[in-house]
C-alpha cells in the first residue's frame, strides 16, 4: 500500500476532501453534523498565515485522515507538533457499528502512518523532532506507552518518550 501525507494549501484541496467524505455519511447521521464542525475548524487552519497547517494522509491515492501539524522549529525546543487528526468517516463509521480486529487494525495503521509521515516531515523540512499532542487519556494512558513499549530504536530508528502530555519522537 502507498502512503503519502501532502500539505493542504488551497480551499478548494480541502472542499474535495469535504464533499469526498460528507458523501460517505448517511445525512441523517450524528457524524455529519461532527464532520461539519471539523470542516469549519479546518478552513480556518488553511487560510489562516500561521505556524499551524493542515495535512491529508493518502492511502492509494484516497483521502484517509486530516492531520493538523504545527512548526515550532523556531523555538527553544525545535519540534513539529502533531496536534489533531481526523479520521475519514468509513473508519469512524465502521467503528461504531462494530469493533472488530479488522477496524482496530485500519485505524492503528491509519493513525500509525500519520504519525511516521509527520516524523518524516519534520525531518526533512527542519531537521527536528515531532511532538505528538496527547489530548484524550486513551492517548497518554493506553497509546503512547504502548508505542514507547513496543519502539526498537534499533529497528526504526526513532526514539520515543513521554513529556507531560506528548509523546516525543526524534531520531535514535
Amino acid at each position: 500500500m502507498d502512503w503519502e501525507l501532502t500539505k493542504i494549501s488551497t480551499g478548494d484541496e480541502l472542499s474535495q476532501i469535504k464533499d469526498t467524505w460528507l458523501n460517505e455519511i448517511d445525512d441523517s447521521d450524528f457524524l455529519e453534523y461532527l464532520e461539519h464542525r471539523i470542516f469549519m475548524t479546518c478552513e480556518r487552519i488553511v487560510e489562516r498565515d500561521d505556524p499551524a497547517s493542515l495535512w491529508v494522509l493518502k492511502k492509494n491515492g484516497a483521502p484517509t485522515a486530516l492531520v493538523e501539524l504545527s512548526d515550532a522549529s523556531r523555538g527553544r525546543d525545535p519540534s513539529y507538533k502533531f496536534l489533531t487528526l481526523h479520521l475519514e468517516p468509513p473508519l469512524i463509521i465502521r467503528e461504531k457499528d462494530d469493533i472488530s480486529r479488522d477496524i482496530l487494525e485500519d485505524i492503528v495503521e491509519t493513525i500509525n502512518y500519520a504519525i511516521v509521515k509527520s516524523f518524516g516531515e519534520a525531518q526533512n523540512s527542519k531537521d527536528c523532532k515531532l511532538k505528538v499532542f496527547g489530548s484524550t487519556e486513551l492517548l497518554n494512558q493506553g497509546l503512547f506507552p504502548a508505542l514507547i513499549l513496543a519502539n526498537d530504536p534499533k529497528k526504526t530508528g526513532m526514539t520515543l518518550k513521554r513529556q507531560a502530555g506528548w509523546l516525543i519522537i526524534d531520531r535514535a
